[in-house]
This record gives C-alpha cells, structure tokens and sequence, in this order.
C-alpha cells in the first residue's frame, strides 16, 4: 500500500470514527432530554383517576346480585345496624320491600387499591355499604346517622373485633394498633347544635416487621352505631425487605429533591408509589408495594399576616433511592 492509500484509509477511519461519535452524541442527548422532561404528567405511570364509574354490565367475579345478597345479609344488617342503630329500624332484612326502598348501586373501579367493588347505597343515602366484585368481601360502609351515648372504648374494640368477623371471616383476632376519641360530626337539631364524639379503631398491616400503608379503620359512635369502616388490605409486597439506602441518605435525597433546608425524619414503610412531586398531584393504579422511606418535613407559611405550619412528605424507594411519591 502506497502512502496516498495509507492516507485515504486513515481519513476513511477518522470519518467512521467521528460518524460513531456523532451517533453516540445524538443517543445521549435524546437520553438526556427524556430525563429533563420526567415532570411532565403524561410521562408519569398510572392514572390520574382515583375511581372510575363503571359500565353495571362489565365481567366481574361476583356479579351485582351475589354482592347484594352478601350486603344485604342478616347477619350484616341485623348484627351490625338494626342492634347498634335504632335510627336504622326501617331496613329490615326481612321485608324485601323496605330494604329495596331509596336505594341505587354503581360498579366502581377503585385505582387506589387496584379493584372493582359495588357500591349499595340505602336508607336515603345514609348508608352506603361496598363488595369487592372481585373477592365477595365487604370492604368499605358508611352510615350517616349518629349520635351520642355510653359507649366506651372497650365496647368499640369489641364491637371492631365483631366486625371484622362479619365482613371478612378468618381473619383472626386483632387488637388496633391505634384507637382514638374523635369528634365524628356536629348535629343541629334546629335549638342547639351537637357535637358527636366516637372511636376510632386503626388496624395497621404489618410484614417483617415493617408497617405498610395497608389498614382497616373503623369508626363507632358512643351510642355504639358503626359509623365506618374501611378495609385496604391487599398491596403485593416487595422482594426485599432490607434497605440498600440509609435513613440519612434518604434524607438528604428528599431535602435536595424538594429544596428543603430545615430538620426532616425518615420511617421506613412499604407505601404504593404514586408520583406526588412528579407532576400535578398523586398517581393511582398501583398494586405493588415499595420499600420507602417516609422522610417527612414541616413546612412555614404565612397567610394575612397568620403563621402556620403543614407537614409534607417524600418517599425515597430504600432499594434503588429513587423519589417515588409523597404528599
């Protein structure tokens, strides 16, 4: 090979050289730009929709007349109404009649906790009772109409052990691991207006040890009528259990993430991700569960002069330190 040969081949090998430079270069920048662009809503997974309406005629497990049937029991209505409520004495599971009487039923699909439930609702819209289509079990009821009485708080545990026996059976005995006296709502009977206290009972889930945003949370008035109850039980937990990033650099994590420069606290937890801090509030459609910490910070602000402070918080995944939620 001649020296003009050896001189075309080495150009030929700069220009292929700067071609794979050039690639490479445009490969990185569009990587980059996905990057920059990770604010923007429509790059976020899941939905921004907590609960759809469904169409009534939509493939379920249970269909709406097996779901009816199990939130129209006895053992539901008479067991856990028409014995603690007196002012729920019309619905009588007996009279077919009384308890078809004011009432209406949707299929919803719930994006918080991944599943399809019918909602019955009754006694002119003050009792709503809902049935996972998917499983049969009662999950959610809520009755507005309470009132005050002398009902302790050992009676409220009892009663919240009696009902989580009716609506899902098997589940065992279980003491809350919170319980509170709150402030349930105020009554105006038209002289004066009432404020009615009551209990609530929380029943956190626990894996390894860890506490998981999963609960049971149930509200008893002190004449002892159930005024709620709420059961999300069903996040799938993660392979791991153990954190490969330290509280501290959890910490720091969330405080660059958001520009906090005050004092901050980490608690690890197994949370759903929902996006929070990636786009215009939380992300819904998620069933996997992530090992996070909690790292929570106090906000100041000041509003006509008044200063007042808010809690927010970031969750930092304990595997990978990704920013995966918050409130």
């Amino acid at each position: 090979m001649n020296k003009e040969e050896n001189k075309s081949a080495l150009w030929t090998i700069m220009v292929i050289g700067l071609l794979v430079i050039l690639i490479l270069s445009f490969i990185l920048l569009t990587n980059s730009n996905e990057i920059d662009n990770t604010n923007a809503t429509e790059q976020i997974p899941g939905t921004e929709d907590e609960l759809i309406v469904l169409d009534p005629n939509t493939q379920t497990n249970y269909s709406e007349s097996s779901c009816k049937l199990i939130a129209e029991s006895n053992t539901i209505i008479d067991g856990l109404f028409l014995n603690y409520n007196p002012n729920l004495g019309d619905i009588d599971p007996q009279d077919n009649e009384s308890m078809e009487d004011n009432e209406y039923s949707e299929l919803i699909q719930d994006n918080y906790i991944c599943t399809k439930y019918w909602k019955f609702t009754y006694n002119y819209n003050n009792l709503d009772v809902c049935v996972d289509a998917n499983s049969g079990e009662i999950i959610m009821v809520q009755n507005s109409i309470m009132s005050n009485g002398a009902f302790s708080l050992q009676d409220a545990i009892t009663a919240g052990q009696n009902s989580i026996n009716s609506f899902c059976p098997g589940f065992g005995s279980a003491q809350p691991t919170t319980s509170t006296l709150l402030n349930l709502s105020s009554i105006d009977d038209g002289s004066n207006l009432e404020t009615v206290t009551g209990y609530e009972l929380i029943y956190r889930r626990q894996y390894e040890g860890i506490d998981i945003a999963d609960q049971i949370v149930i509200e008893f008035d002190t004449s002892g009528n159930l005024i709620s109850y709420v059961k999300v039980w069903n996040m799938i937990m993660p392979n791991s259990t153990t954190p490969s990033v330290t509280s501290s650099a959890a910490i720091n994590i969330a405080k660059s993430y958001l520009e906090y420069t005050g004092d901050a606290d980490a608690t690890l937890m197994i949370v759903r991700p929902n996006y929070y801090w990636q786009g215009e509030g939380p992300r819904y459609g998620f069933s996997q569960g992530n090992l996070c910490w909690i790292v929570t910070m106090e906000v100041e602000c000041e509003d006509e002069g008044e200063t007042y402070y808010y809690t927010i918080a970031s969750y930092v995944d304990a595997i990978t330190g990704d920013i995966v939620g918050g409130f």
